[in-house]
């Protein structure tokens, strides 16, 4: 099975609705954070966001290299 990391951007519009968006794929959690830091959203950035990277397993994932 192929593991991989994914960066998110989720933004929470009510305590109980968030929506996700997916931003990029990683093969490490080293690469992921890297990404993270490379990616210029402060002008989208909301306070009631954050970006965090994710475990992910299966090719499916690959789709967003």
């Amino acid at each position: 099975m192929t593991f991989g990391w994914i960066l998110i951007l989720v933004t929470a519009h009510s305590p109980t609705n968030y929506s996700i968006e997916p931003l990029s794929y990683a093969e490490t959690m080293a690469e992921c954070y890297f990404h993270s830091t490379v990616i210029d959203l402060d002008d989208e950035l909301q306070f009631n966001s954050e970006m965090l990277c994710i475990r992910v397993e299966g090719e499916e994932w690959l789709d967003l290299q």
